[in-house]
């Protein structure tokens, strides 16, 4: 505490003295918390820039955020970070929503490098897809599923 805070609560009691405090820098803490708040939900990722860098800064916005005792699921943080991804990992957004993963933000962060990784290698001609545990590539092209069309007349 600085000098002249002291001075000012000098002949305060205990519980007088933290309840002034708690006035003064509440509103201080409301800002920063509201700061923090819109630089977390407002971190976007662009295509080819580092998905690492862009999940840390993040991550730092949540540890800041509990710093001032607000704290976020880890599944809120999940959602804010796989919506901040462009275009280029939709189908890892896709395998991940519908395999209904249940995973730590560290996994996710890893998960992400590993295919950010396989983006930057395969180019345009591939799609991603995420297994269990591991990252597999396939080739697309235009392959029709011949069994799928109309049905063959018998006869």
């Amino acid at each position: 505490m600085t000098p002249e805070l002291q001075k000012n609560f000098e002949f305060h009691e205990a519980f007088e003295m933290i309840e002034q405090l708690r006035v003064m820098f509440q509103v201080h803490a409301n800002q920063e918390r509201f700061e923090t708040l819109n630089a977390f939900i407002g971190c976007k990722m662009t295509e080819g820039s580092s998905v690492s860098a862009c999940v840390l800064k993040m991550k730092a916005c949540v540890e800041q955020v509990a710093h001032l005792e607000f704290l976020f699921e880890d599944e809120l943080v999940i959602d804010v970070i796989l919506a901040s991804l462009p275009k280029s990992f939709n189908q890892f957004f896709m395998n991940f929503t519908m395999n209904d993963w249940e995973r730590s933000i560290n996994e996710i962060h890893n998960m992400l490098k590993n295919v950010m990784e396989n983006i930057k290698k395969s180019g345009n001609n591939q799609v991603l897809m995420i297994c269990e545990d591991q990252i597999s590539k396939k080739k697309t092209g235009n392959n029709v599923d011949k069994g799928k069309g109309k049905a063959a007349k018998k006869g």
